[in-house]
């Protein structure tokens, strides 16, 4: 297991089955693991040139990145957001 310490956020990323594909994990802004395919919800308006992406708005993640989560809304938009604008823990 590698733990990889950034400015906001800790970065897990385990060896999966023996085979050199990692998986990243990481924690939303109230402190619950976040993986690919979660379901989180905004938590805060996000503009931009293609559209509003509203709070309170359920989105699944697509991608990790070590700064950002690109998302998905229920009209298919992909949106690359901070990890201090979603949280999973929203039910």
């Amino acid at each position: 297991m590698r733990i990889v310490i950034t400015r906001l956020m800790v970065t897990f990323q385990v060896l999966r089955n023996f085979v050199n594909k990692w998986e990243v994990v990481v924690k939303d802004v109230k402190g619950t693991m976040l993986k690919i395919s979660d379901r989180v919800c905004v938590q805060e308006d996000i503009p931009s040139v293609n559209g509003m992406l509203y709070k309170n708005t359920i989105c699944k993640v697509e991608a990790l990145d070590e700064s950002k989560v690109q998302v998905q809304d229920r009209a298919g938009k992909l949106w690359w957001i901070g990890y201090n604008q979603v949280s999973a823990s929203f039910l």
